[in-house]
C-alpha cells in the first residue's frame, strides 16, 4: 500500500497516490518530498511542486536550511537542481551504477558550494560547484570545512587510498 499524502502541523497536503522520503530542513520550515506518478517525479517543497523528471533522487538542505539540492535523471542522463536552478553538467546514467551516488550530495556552511560524486566511464569523481575533479576508482563523500572554503574527500586508485582536500 502507497502513501499519497503528506500531513504537517495536523493539516493533510494533496493526495497524490504515491509519496516518498519526506525529509524537513534543519530549521523546520520547509518540507520537501518526492511524488511518483504516470512514470514522472517531482518534488514538493513547502506544498509547491517543482519541474517533473523521469526520476529524483533524495533532496539534501544546508546546514542552515536555506539552500538545497536533489540529483534528477531526465531521459539517459542525469544532473543536480540547486537552489531552484539545474545545474549545466550533466552525466550518463545508468541505474545499475550510479543510484548510490543520488544521496551523497553535500551543500556547504555558507550554502554557495556544491559537492557531489559522480561516475565518469567506469571511473568516478566528485563534482564540485559543476566542475568534476580528477577520476578514480572509488570516491566517497564530499565534506565541506566550517568556513566553506575547502573540500575533502576519500578516493581509491588501484589498491591505494587517499583524502583528497581541494582536489
Amino acid at each position: 500500500r502507497s502513501i499519497g499524502f503528506i500531513v504537517v502541523n495536523e493539516t493533510e497536503g494533496k493526495n497524490y497516490g504515491k509519496v516518498a522520503f519526506p525529509i524537513f530542513s534543519p530549521d523546520s520550515y520547509m518540507v520537501s518530498y518526492i511524488v511518483y506518478g504516470n512514470n514522472k517525479s517531482f518534488l514538493v517543497t513547502n506544498g509547491e511542486e517543482g519541474q517533473p523528471y523521469d526520476l529524483i533522487g533524495s533532496p539534501v538542505f544546508s546546514r542552515k536550511g536555506h539552500a538545497f539540492a536533489y540529483p534528477y535523471v531526465k531521459g539517459r542522463t542525469w544532473s543536480v537542481m540547486f537552489n531552484g536552478n539545474e545545474l549545466p553538467q550533466s552525466y550518463d546514467y545508468d541505474p545499475d551504477k550510479d543510484d548510490f551516488l543520488f544521496n551523497l550530495a553535500v551543500i556547504s556552511n555558507d550554502e554557495k558550494h556544491l559537492a557531489y560524486p559522480v561516475r565518469i566511464g567506469e571511473k568516478y569523481s566528485i563534482v564540485v560547484d559543476d566542475k568534476p575533479d580528477k577520476l578514480y576508482d572509488k570516491v566517497g563523500s564530499p565534506i565541506f570545512s566550517e568556513d566553506s572554503k575547502h573540500v575533502a574527500y576519500i578516493a581509491e586508485e588501484s589498491i591505494k587510498k587517499y583524502i583528497i582536500l581541494d582536489g
